[in-house]
């Protein structure tokens, strides 16, 4: 019989709590009333798709494409409720204008609250919203820096050197 592999932990969580008030939340509320029920939808499919991976998501050109037409919500509609949660601050205005993410601190705290239970889990320190004043367990947090030279850099990626080959010359 073969060794069983232990599967590799995933990042993300497989739920999260939404709250049930969420929409008498002012920020939901005023992108509801402007955009229609839809941007309620696409706020939770925002977070769904953020919580599946971890506490945070790359919002380039590509990924919001891709979102729009997983979402089936055509790609101006999607910008415009996204630029308003970031207005709003239902994402970080800060880390999406540096780093391109969508994320904020509740969804940074719901995630770890959420991940309690993990041995070990890393949050890039340029990403990180936590505080010590927030009430989430941190002595199981490891902050990594993935952002040595200020470029954007997603940190689930992990990049490596192309090999050199030596060619003797005569």
């Amino acid at each position: 019989m073969g060794r069983k592999l232990a599967r590799p932990q995933s990042e993300g969580i497989n739920y999260f709590s939404l709250d049930v008030d969420m929409n008498s939340d002012d920020r939901i509320a005023y992108i509801e009333s402007k955009y229609g029920f839809i941007a309620f939808g696409l706020i939770v499919r925002l977070l769904m798709r953020i919580y599946r991976d971890g506490y945070y998501m790359m919002w380039d050109e590509r990924e919001q494409f891709l979102f729009s037409r997983r979402v089936n919500v055509d790609i101006e509609s999607t910008l415009n409720i996204v630029n308003e949660c970031i207005n709003e601050g239902i994402f970080n205005k800060a880390l999406y204008e540096q780093y391109g993410i969508l994320t904020s601190h509740g969804i940074q705290c719901r995630y770890l609250k959420a991940c309690e239970r993990r041995k070990n889990i890393v949050i890039a320190s340029e990403y990180n919203l936590i505080t010590t004043e927030d009430s989430v367990k941190l002595d199981n947090v490891t902050f990594k820096s993935i952002n040595v030279d200020n470029n954007k850099v997603n940190a689930n990626i992990e990049l490596t050197k192309t090999p050199q080959i030596k060619v003797k010359v005569n």
